[in-house]
């Protein structure tokens, strides 16, 4: 969510009064607590919602590592062609 408005972790620990450990934790799928991401929740304008449903938790993790997976990709075809790809943002 960060690389969309092209926000680096400074300005976002800026932004948001986290640490700066804390944001590349949970950018790298470390469990973060409610009180991290309450702040982060408000900077992007987005509702956390609390579950238990551990198939919920689990499918959810599974979209964003595929959707990084695919940002890993794309950026590649980017430093490989030179050109930019759609499917980046």
């Amino acid at each position: 969510m960060r690389l969309e408005p092209h926000w680096s972790q400074d300005q976002l620990v800026e932004i948001s009064g986290l640490r700066m450990r804390t944001i590349p934790r949970i950018e790298n799928g470390e469990n973060a607590g409610l009180e991290s991401l309450k702040p982060l929740a408000a900077v992007f304008e987005i509702t956390i919602l609390a579950t238990n449903n551990k198939k919920e938790i689990e499918q959810i993790r599974k979209e964003e590592t595929c959707k990084r997976i695919l940002q890993a990709f794309c950026y590649c075809l980017i430093q490989l062609s030179g050109s930019s790809c759609y499917c980046y943002n």
